[in-house]
């Protein structure tokens, strides 16, 4: 994969390789499609909160989504 340089990026590219629509995705958050969107856009900053739900919830690392510190999968 390459180098995805924002957290927004990031957050996409997760999203993307878990097949998960942006209504997938926001629904399991508990946030609105729209706020998912913005995040992916780098409009509005990914909280560190939600970076911490996805890792417990899909197994992403959290700082993967947040700084971009391989690896992408918690082990």
């Amino acid at each position: 994969m390459a180098k995805l340089s924002t957290p927004g990026e990031r957050l996409r590219a997760f999203r993307k390789e878990r097949g998960l629509s942006g209504q997938a995705l926001a629904d399991a958050l508990h946030r609105t499609k729209s706020t998912l969107s913005y995040w992916e856009a780098g409009k509005s900053p990914l909280p560190w909160a939600v970076c911490l739900a996805l890792e417990t919830s899909f197994d992403v690392s959290s700082r993967w989504l947040f700084e971009g510190e391989d690896p992408m999968w918690v082990p």
